[in-house]
């Protein structure tokens, strides 16, 4: 009887270990570049560190610059597990749990470290990053993307000036009628299909980071910004649900801590970076910025608060966040 429950017992050990004896190699799907941005130099570390510190036992191979489709494309095989991790901008996850249209309430973080604070919650770490786990996802961490304003082909010289405009926005109910209450003619468009639009003419401008006139060249076609600063975008790192079955249970574990320490690490290079990449395109781009009054511009969203605050599907996040904030 003994020998037959040893047996029984080893065989279980083997099986177990055999799943995941050969090296995983996980597939990596972001619309980012691999250069010039925080978030292809996050990614690349990302996945560097896996494989130091996994010993090889899981690699990720990362396909940049939208190879493998838009966000809204490649989260679909996320979902399925054709795909295991990806860089899925908050905007585009508002349409799945509406619960993250809350972070891109604008206005709502006032410093960074508000954000971080917010960003690195158990709230925000637990609750809301499991909330997509029946879409066959979740996120597990994020990379910071700093706060956006506008960029424009076409001079501004106040912001009376600026309905004139037709401004790409990102395809988000959140997005498109903030843009709106400031004044804005939004335009929904994939984040690959902007820099052709703007050299085309089809719209004069778009609600990014400022520093994408340094870091992603649209200084060449456009000169002007506005800095209205009202959202803070996060990039959130997500993972299929079938990932796990791929990785042991301690290598998993180790994916996350990385994430973590990459998360909190991208609030400061961004901040850095924005500063920086602003003043070269300053300088060698004869960019011309216009800064606004942002607390006139807060005063116009007081009741676009209170559809968050009185909406089923946002009123939990909206109370836990506000709370963090207090």
């Amino acid at each position: 009887m003994f020998k037959k429950i040893l047996l029984t017992t080893t065989l279980s050990i083997l099986t177990a270990t055999s799943t995941f004896a050969s090296a995983a190699t996980l597939r990596f799907a972001t619309n980012t570049p691999p250069d010039g941005t925080i978030s292809g130099q996050l990614i690349k570390e990302f996945a560097d560190r896996v494989g130091k510190e996994t010993d090889k036992r899981v690699r990720v191979r990362v396909f940049w610059s939208g190879s493998l489709g838009s966000q809204q494309e490649y989260l679909q095989q996320i979902q399925t597990g054709i795909i295991d991790f990806g860089l899925v901008g908050s905007a585009t996850l508002e349409n799945i749990e509406p619960a993250y249209s809350v972070l891109n309430m604008p206005y709502l973080f006032e410093t960074v470290e508000d954000y971080r604070k917010v960003m690195n919650s158990d709230y925000v770490q637990n609750k809301l990053y499991s909330s997509t786990e029946e879409s066959g996802f979740e996120s597990f961490g994020y990379i910071s993307n700093g706060f956006r304003s506008i960029i424009s082909t076409k001079p501004v010289n106040s912001l009376d000036e600026i309905g004139k405009l037709k401004i790409r926005s990102m395809d988000s109910k959140t997005f498109i009628q903030s843009l709106k209450i400031i004044g804005v003619n939004p335009i929904p468009m994939n984040f690959g299909d902007v820099y052709p639009a703007m050299q085309q003419g089809i719209v004069d401008g778009a609600d990014m980071n400022l520093s994408a006139f340094w870091d992603s060249n649209y200084g060449e076609i456009a000169t002007y910004g506005i800095r209205t600063e009202h959202v803070r975008l996060t990039d959130l790192i997500v993972m299929s649900e079938r990932m796990k079955k791929k990785v042991s249970p301690e290598d998993l574990v180790i994916i996350r801590n990385i994430m973590k320490d990459i998360s909190d690490k991208s609030i400061d290079l961004v901040k850095e970076d924005q500063t920086k990449s602003v003043k070269l395109a300053e300088e060698k781009f004869d960019v011309k910025i216009l800064d606004v009054d942002k607390h006139e511009l807060k005063k116009k969203f007081a009741d676009f608060y209170k559809t968050f605050e009185q909406n089923p599907d946002t009123a939990e996040a909206y109370s836990e966040i506000m709370a963090i904030l207090k």
